[in-house]
């Protein structure tokens, strides 16, 4: 879970406890309230509250501890550029080597410098709603959060999520966490997958190896599978890539296991013939890719 929605988690949940131990004190004050169950409760909520002010104060270590690693880096492509100009001052670069490795370094220095920025933000946000939280709740803030107070759901603010049809805007966005790319490349092995020997047919005379490219359905199944899954990397939102992904992913898996399982031979052009002796590897390698688009799939709603 993004440092974003946990440090929006344990900040809604302070808020919470200390909205409710107004409302007991208020409670109090009118007679509302027995003083055994005014104890009970309040013990409950001062406990509650030290757990969330505990839980912001550990989340925003993390975030300097963040904004430290990213200074050494921003320090690092600094140098580097200066080291860059030095190189052509003198002439050991020419302009166009220069520019070359000067765009990528300064690309790379612009982008820390907005994640120092965002995460210099986020330190310094004092509430949930500073973090995007109007009236709903964040995720939960962890294994510590508050959870009889609440397990509050808002939408990250990382630059992950974004419209349920917006795009990406970097190449990062892609392969940052490295699990978004389990989906895709998966598609990928599925579409290579029919084009290997899928299972032996024969019958009484002789047997052969046939592929995947003798059912329309298959292929068709494969392209589709793996243009969409490509395709959805450059979604923006993490539940629209994980929701086609998965479904992808599962429909894959049916259709493959329904076609070789419910038609043998005919199935793949050849009528009058039957399985002879066993599945081929393309086959396995298809149902494996599958399943792993639906995982791929999972991992990204996770993101959400």
């Amino acid at each position: 879970m993004s440092l974003v929605k946990r440090l929006q988690a344990a900040l809604f949940d302070r808020e919470r406890a200390q909205a409710l131990l107004a409302n007991l004190e208020r409670m109090k004050d009118e007679g509302a309230l027995e003083q055994a169950e005014y104890s009970q409760l309040k013990a409950e909520y001062s406990g509650a509250l030290v757990q969330a002010n505990a839980l912001v104060d550990a989340i925003r270590r993390e975030v300097d501890a963040e904004v430290a690693s990213r200074r050494r880096q921003v320090d690092l492509y600094g140098q580097q550029q200066r080291n860059l100009e030095t190189r052509l001052k003198v002439g050991e670069l020419d302009a166009a080597s220069y520019e070359k490795v000067a765009r990528k370094t300064q690309a790379n220095l612009r982008r820390l410098q907005d994640e120092v920025g965002s995460l210099e933000r986020l330190g310094a946000a004092s509430t949930s709603a500073e973090l995007g939280v109007r009236g709903g709740r964040p995720s939960s803030a962890g294994r510590g959060s508050t959870a009889r107070l609440g397990t509050p759901f808002a939408a990250s603010l990382s630059g992950r999520s974004g419209p349920v049809f917006g795009f990406i805007d970097s190449w990062d966005d892609v392969v940052n966490p490295r699990s978004r790319l389990v989906a895709p490349v998966a598609s990928l092995v599925l579409f290579v997958s029919v084009f290997l020997r899928w299972l032996c047919i024969g019958n009484d005379l002789f047997t052969m190896s046939v592929s995947a490219t003798g059912n329309g359905g298959l292929v068709a199944m494969a392209v589709i599978g793996f243009v969409l899954c490509s395709s959805s990397i450059s979604l923006a939102h993490p539940t629209t890539r994980g929701v086609i992904q998965t479904a992808l992913g599962g429909i894959a898996f049916i259709v493959g296991v329904c076609v070789v399982f419910g038609g043998g031979g005919d199935s793949f052009g050849f009528e009058s013939y039957s399985i002879a002796s066993g599945l081929r590897e393309g086959f396995y390698l298809y149902v494996a890719s599958a399943a792993a688009m639906v995982v791929g799939g999972i991992l990204t709603l996770k993101e959400a």
